[in-house]
């Protein structure tokens, strides 16, 4: 590339035209850096003034990336490939475990596949991530995949939070913008659809599997010593995996919040359980009923004290060793979903069909918890506070009545002389439910 007309502005940075460009109005500068090997940039069809300006403007700014972002800030990383591999080696300092290892899956799979490592970051990505949405819901062999409405849009958020992160910590790309903005809403509505759960037959099951299991692992422990050995380990894991399976049960918690659940969490003669603070968007502590008469916590919980490694009350519940709780939180059962999976495929049980083959996972214990109270007549409003959750969506979710059944459960309450805890406001004071 010869170059022609140059125009020196400050050291290391000057003007020119290219020699086999034709138009006249057309400029490019050229700056270096030290320990950055010489950079050349076009600056489009502008007047001579104008391109000194723009000139300057952009080398202060490379000066400022140089300084805050490094070498590689300068020498025009803006593709797939540079934002996920500077996400795979640092964001695990950012992101929790959990959150990290989902969005580097969520690339694997499916994004970097067809955004390819190319593909420079720019707002043409809106365009073409509506284009992924038919990509991830496509038919293959007259069968659509099973890519969900929420799943994709997970993986969207998934694939914003990476490039933002590249963007504002390395200097990668550009501002994208939400990603999400050119897609069809159609696309992405998700139907409504009757949620999973368990009968109270199945529960009962389950439990009685759980029995079995156990019988089994206590008769093999008067064996060999080796197999005695072995049998005590997996009495530890089944135990600890009964009681989980206990209090999803009985108290409709999300898996992330039992995880945290401490020994002295467990209050009132085991009625009530503390969930501290969750990552959905209404975490935070609340006191969530024990409703003992699904599942005997404080039964299984003494079967498993019998072989937990924690006794301090102060000691997350299900961890293995004691000590720093913020440190234990992010490798404290990572897999405890897919062996709840596998026990149920293993007694025949990971398939609800009466409303369409659905499979189970663990919030499926949540659905069961939730339209047990409310069929027992629990306030909705109650029912929402106990389990984390709104109003609107426990109606939305959980409510399929007819308006017979409504007035006479209205009918029921007023005439058991019922009043609610309620505090009616007025005038700034709070006064007694009438």
């Amino acid at each position: 590339m010869l170059e022609r007309n140059r125009v020196d502005l400050e050291p290391g940075l000057y003007l020119y035209q290219r020699a086999d460009v034709k138009n006249p109005n057309r400029f490019y500068f050229s700056f270096k850096l030290n320990g950055v090997k010489r950079q050349f940039r076009s600056l489009g069809e502008v007047s001579l003034e104008e391109a000194k300006k723009l000139a300057r403007r952009e080398f202060a700014k490379a000066e400022d990336d140089f300084k805050l972002h490094g070498a590689a800030a300068v020498t025009g990383r803006n593709t797939i490939r540079d934002a996920r591999d500077w996400f795979n080696q640092n964001a695990h300092t950012l992101l929790s475990e959990t959150r990290y290892h989902q969005i580097r899956e969520h690339w694997r799979l499916h994004l970097y596949r067809f955004f390819g490592g190319k593909t420079e970051i720019n707002r043409l990505l809106q365009k073409r991530m509506a284009s992924y949405v038919e990509y991830r819901r496509r038919v293959v062999k007259g069968k659509r995949l099973k890519a969900a409405p929420s799943t994709i849009k997970l993986e969207v958020t998934s694939a914003e939070q990476l490039l933002r992160m590249a963007r504002s910590h390395a200097n990668i790309g550009e501002d994208v913008g939400k990603l999400s903005i050119r897609i069809p809403r159609e696309k992405l509505r998700t139907t409504k659809s009757r949620s999973t759960t368990f009968t109270d037959a199945e529960v009962a099951q389950i439990q009685a599997f759980f029995d079995a299991d156990a019988e089994e692992l206590n008769a093999a422990i008067g064996g060999s010593s080796h197999s005695a050995r072995t049998a005590k380990q997996r009495l530890f894991y089944l135990e600890r995996f009964r009681f989980f399976t206990a209090l999803a049960f009985a108290t409709g918690a999300r898996v992330n919040e039992l995880r945290q659940v401490r020994h002295k969490d467990f209050k009132e003669d085991f009625e009530i359980l503390l969930i501290r603070k969750s990552k959905t968007r209404k975490g935070s502590n609340r006191n969530a009923l024990i409703a003992n008469d699904i599942w005997d916590v404080r039964e299984a919980y003494a079967r498993y004290l019998d072989f937990a490694k924690t006794q301090n009350p102060n000691s997350l519940v299900f961890a293995e060793t004691e000590g720093n709780i913020d440190e234990q939180l992010e490798s404290l059962l990572p897999h405890i979903g897919q062996t709840f999976g596998k026990f149920l495929k293993q007694h025949r049980m990971l398939y609800e069909k009466t409303h369409g083959k659905r499979r189970r996972n663990y919030f499926a214990t949540r659905h069961y918890f939730i339209t047990r109270v409310v069929s027992d007549g629990v306030d909705a409003f109650q029912v929402a506070y106990i389990a984390g959750t709104s109003v609107d969506q426990i109606q939305k979710t959980y409510f399929d009545t007819s308006s017979e059944l409504t007035a006479k459960t209205v009918k029921e309450q007023r005439s058991l002389g019922k009043r609610g805890g309620l505090k009616v406001v007025r005038g700034g004071r709070s006064q007694g439910a009438t």
